[in-house]
């Protein structure tokens, strides 16, 4: 099933899973919000890149404009992401 499928994902935070049978609506789509601990806050992640490790079709990495890496899952209950990490001071 995954090998014929699409992901994208915007600066907006908007990830599109699609079909490539049917590339006219997402076959699945979620927002990627992260959340800030403290005050518990969500905000879009503004994403700029995305990847997927070899073989992985549910666990993805995306780069964001505020210098951040975000973890996450596109399918199950906990679809969206997972975890972030702070490292660069500039869009990866």
């Amino acid at each position: 099933q995954n090998s014929n499928s699409l992901v994208s994902v915007s600066t907006d935070g908007h990830m599109c899973s699609w079909s490539l049978s049917n590339m006219s609506i997402p076959a699945e789509s979620t927002m990627l919000y992260s959340v800030n601990g403290s005050k518990n806050l969500k905000k879009e992640v503004p994403v700029t890149s995305l990847a997927f490790a070899q073989d992985e079709t549910n666990d993805f990495v995306v780069g964001g404009e505020d210098g951040c890496l975000y973890t996450g899952n596109i399918h199950g209950s906990k679809a969206g992401v997972t975890g972030s990490y702070r490292d660069h001071f500039g869009p990866i």
